[in-house]
């Protein structure tokens, strides 16, 4: 008997991506088929392992294990600073600074996430994956969605989606970089005429570009928390992850609503954006979430 093909959707959202590994071992729990994932930021880093063929308890062990030094190369150091102070003042004065050195982009240049991600990823590409998969980025000069993504699957989406650049045959570690480059954060990536940058810029819980790849049940993991909720920010990387929340927000309510038929939102809002140690709370959450609504899952897969 034929079923209908599942697709997962998983949001951007820092650490809180833990929850998505939670989604991922409940639905396992259950025996829900996965046939298409796609994720944003966060997102990209879970369903790209998934999509490699990470069981969901795998990437929870790697998840636990991980140190902010593993993926974090810090770039706030006295020399750094003055030049990027140094450069937003001379920009106001107007003044030329082309015998400066180029100041960072970002808090952190990114390159260990990257090699870490390359080992871990065994270093395949988006094509060569389990099962089907899309991951968001943005380009910075042009504003247009950037679309990781099997040929194949690119070729489905891009009669939807005819404005997006569409990259493919290129490795996962990439694709994952580019999508978590969070504004500020991250600096953003250098890809041949492209700045790639945080998906959540352009779409932060692609349940959309699931649903023209050919899923027929999507299920959407939210993690974008009510910002009344959320945590006071209470340093530099926190205000700039709740600042990329609030730019997504509108976009990710609109995508759910029109695209998603199951969203699971985990309670996360008390819940620290930058600690490692809450990794297992986030996992935690995930799991409860996916639970309330695995009843609905099953009535639309019978349906």
């Amino acid at each position: 008997m034929l079923r209908k093909k599942v697709g997962l959707a998983l949001s951007g959202g820092g650490l809180r991506g833990g929850a998505h590994i939670g989604v991922l071992k409940t639905l396992g729990k259950h025996q829900i088929p996965i046939d298409f994932i796609a994720g944003t930021s966060a997102g990209s880093i879970v369903s790209s392992l998934y999509a490699l063929g990470f069981s969901a308890a795998r990437i929870e062990r790697e998840a636990l294990r991980l140190k902010k030094e593993d993926v974090l190369d810090d770039m706030l150091n006295l020399p750094n600073l003055f030049i990027m102070g140094l450069s937003v003042i001379l920009d106001y004065l107007r003044w030329p600074k082309e015998k400066l050195p180029k100041p960072p982009l970002g808090l952190y240049k990114g390159q260990r996430l990257f090699d870490f991600f390359r080992h871990l990823s065994d270093e395949k590409t988006v094509d060569e994956t389990r099962l089907p998969i899309i991951i968001c980025s943005a380009d910075l000069y042009t504003g247009r969605l950037v679309l990781f993504t099997p040929k194949k699957t690119a070729y489905l989406v891009i009669e939807q989606v005819p404005d997006a650049i569409y990259l493919w045959d290129v490795p996962m570690a990439l694709a994952v970089r580019a999508s978590t480059s969070i504004p500020g954060v991250f600096e953003p990536l250098p890809h041949y005429d492209l700045l790639l940058a945080d998906g959540a810029i352009r779409n932060n819980l692609p349940a959309d570009l699931l649903r023209y790849a050919g899923a027929e049940v999507v299920i959407a993991v939210d993690l974008n928390v009510p910002i009344m909720k959320s945590p006071r920010p209470d340093n530099v990387v926190e205000i700039l992850l709740q600042s990329v929340d609030i730019m997504a927000h509108g976009l990710t309510d609109l995508t759910t609503l029109q695209y998603a038929d199951v969203i699971v939102r985990p309670d996360i809002s008390a819940v620290p954006l930058t600690e490692l140690e809450e990794l297992p709370e986030f996992i935690a959450r995930g799991e409860e979430a996916a639970e309330k609504v695995i009843p609905d899952i099953k009535k639309l897969l019978r349906a």
